[in-house]
């Protein structure tokens, strides 16, 4: 079931991401009950959650190549237009077109996954080391 929950992100929709958080929320538990299964699924997990890491940065270079696709297009138009403008004119007429704008909000977006995921693999590295204290206090 727990296999399950760590491809969460796969799914569009904030309620699907937020779920994925609090899913592995759970999974980065500590069972000291259960330390043989977690020690055993730490590896692909960790794996999981790397994956999705770098989907998230993957998904930041897209949107990065959208929004200078869209800007290359809008500056073209603007200076096809016929009319003699200004580099400064062109410019402030990129930044404040709603579609940039709009795409620079979706890289703002995407970007703020990129941490999310990164905070997880952290806490997947904090995770293994408890564990290995854990498991050696358990030994003595």
């Amino acid at each position: 079931m727990a296999e399950e929950k760590e491809t969460a992100t796969d799914k569009k929709g904030p309620n699907k991401f937020q779920e994925y958080i609090n899913d592995q929320e759970n999974l980065l538990r500590i069972d000291e009950e259960n330390l043989n299964e977690d020690f055993i699924n730490q590896a692909p997990r960790y794996v999981r959650a790397a994956m999705n890491f770098h989907k998230a940065e993957r998904v930041v270079q897209l949107e990065k190549q959208t929004l200078e696709s869209l800007v290359a297009v809008k500056d073209s138009e603007l200076r096809q237009s016929g009319e003699k403008t200004t580099e400064a004119y062109i410019d402030k007429a990129i930044k404040g077109d709603v579609d940039v704008q709009a795409q620079k909000k979706r890289i703002i977006d995407a970007e703020l996954q990129v941490g999310i995921h990164q905070a997880i693999m952290r806490g997947w590295d904090h995770k293994r080391d408890m564990l290995i204290q854990v498991g050696a206090v358990q030994r003595a």
